[in-house]
């Protein structure tokens, strides 16, 4: 083996074991931006702000919710939340099950819980969020969800 094969495969066997490593930083760090996002979701339905809801989504982000027509677009979403505010839904646990990151887009696999201002379940269920990065920063695109509550 000569020099020049020699530090090929020197470099061939570093990359296939710092690889795996780099994508795991990488997907982490996609976790953790998805995560605070989500974080954002529940802190702006605390504070019944049906503004910062809908910025969680991309711009011609949409909501699917069950029972309900397609919602799309920020303007759609705001008064779609604002809605569920004036509900009575005070407060969101989002948790991530699955997240699968496809380069500027992932799919998020996970479960919800729905309360009302005094701390009453008014709902508990799945969620399917696909996400996409618009202008850098991760956002929801397209967000599904529906009721693990059996049917009345």
């Amino acid at each position: 083996m000569n020099a020049a094969s020699l530090t090929l495969a020197v470099l061939l066997a570093f990359s296939a074991f710092s690889a795996p490593a780099a994508l795991a930083d990488h997907h982490g760090s996609t976790k953790v931006a998805i995560e605070a996002v989500d974080a954002e979701f529940e802190a702006a339905l605390k504070a019944g702000n049906a503004s910062r809801l809908a910025a969680v989504y991309t711009k011609d982000g949409q909501a699917l919710p069950p029972n309900g027509p397609i919602v799309t677009g920020r303007e759609a979403l705001e008064v779609f939340w604002q809605g569920a505010v004036d509900a009575g839904i005070a407060s969101a646990e989002l948790e991530t099950v699955e997240l699968e990151e496809f380069g500027d887009s992932a799919v998020q696999i996970g479960r919800y819980l729905l309360k009302t201002a005094d701390g009453t379940t008014a709902d508990v269920g799945k969620l399917m969020i696909f996400w996409k990065k618009e202008d850098g920063e991760w956002r929801w695109h397209r967000d599904i969800w529906n009721s693990s509550n059996p049917a009345n």
